[in-house]
């Protein structure tokens, strides 16, 4: 009976994991085809497309370095009935370098604060976006001509492993490294980043890809509407040892280069630690509405029909 009954469960899951896949098992429907749609030095933007017989889906992700840093995801799609529209954005403010007064995590207004970098000046230059084409996949470079903030951004074109993360390919995964030359003993840094859309903007305390169990990671994010996303890990590495990342609620922020109707938020990042070395941290800006994301379940059935076959076999 025992058997029987985890033959059963067996049959069931994996019925709804092979629901995911085409009749012929080809998962090729989940790949996205990426195209250089512009590049200009300071402008890169690259559309990422998926096909299928009720209609399209486009993603454009955009990196800019024109009076800022700024990274852009905007979400198209078309069927015979409707047409739907996207965009969001996430920009770098400033890096705070700080001194803990009162004891609380993260930067406080009763920190004092040391000094700053202000990433929106224009006395602040920036290099040429430098991206280069890896397969299917790119990886582009934008970084200050001082060295000390630098991002280093993945796309690709079907689910991928970037650095020991999982990433989709309706996903912009991108490595801040912080890098100040000057650094105050016993001091701490907080990253402020603007987020910008029409949508409505909520701050979770669990990401999406964690619910779905898609990475093991603990993470937070902030949602657009329903279907997009700024995810952080909670934790980054300094001099190279890893530290708690902590983050401030949502405040209200201004931008001088709004939309109309959209609005302007601010999330401070501040990282745990008094070492002088380079920062390093992980987000990502994500779409979550295709069904490219939904292949990704597949393997977790698997594996529980496998562990309970296991239970009832011992």
């Amino acid at each position: 009976m025992a058997k029987l009954v985890g033959f059963l469960v067996f049959a069931l899951l994996c019925s709804v994991a092979f629901a995911h896949d085409d009749e012929d098992g080809d998962d090729s429907k989940y790949k996205r085809v990426l195209k250089v749609a512009s590049s200009d030095g300071k402008k890169y933007e690259l559309d990422s497309e998926e096909r299928s017989e009720t209609g399209r889906s486009k993603l454009m992700f955009g990196l800019y370095t024109d009076g800022e840093v700024e990274l852009i995801v905007k979400y198209e799609s078309k069927d015979k009935d409707s047409k739907d529209q996207v965009k969001y954005r996430v920009s770098f403010e400033k890096i705070v370098e700080y001194e803990e007064k009162n004891g609380v995590d993260g930067l406080q207004k009763e920190d004092t604060v040391v000094s700053t970098i202000d990433l929106e000046s224009k006395a602040l230059s920036w290099k040429d976006i430098e991206c280069v084409q890896d397969g299917d996949n790119y990886n582009c470079v934008v970084e200050s001509t001082d060295t000390q903030f630098k991002l280093v951004v993945h796309l690709v074109a079907d689910v991928n492993d970037v650095d020991g993360y999982p990433v989709r390919p309706t996903s912009m995964k991108f490595d801040i490294v912080i890098n100040k030359l000057a650094r105050t003993p016993n001091t701490r840094l907080a990253l402020l980043v603007k987020t910008k859309t029409k949508e409505q903007q909520i701050t979770k305390e669990k990401s999406h890809e964690e619910e779905e169990g898609f990475t093991v990671k603990k993470e937070k994010q902030v949602s657009f509407g329903d279907n997009g996303f700024f995810s952080w890990v909670q934790t980054a590495t300094v001099g190279g040892v890893a530290v708690n990342v902590f983050n401030s609620d949502l405040e209200e922020a201004t931008d001088s280069k709004l939309d109309s109707d959209e609005s302007c938020k601010r999330v401070t990042f501040s990282f745990d630690s008094t070492d002088s070395g380079k920062v390093e941290w992980d987000p990502k800006l994500a779409w979550d509405g295709d069904s490219s994301n939904s292949a990704i379940v597949v393997p977790s059935f698997a594996l529980i029909a496998m562990l309970v076959l296991a239970l009832f076999k011992f």
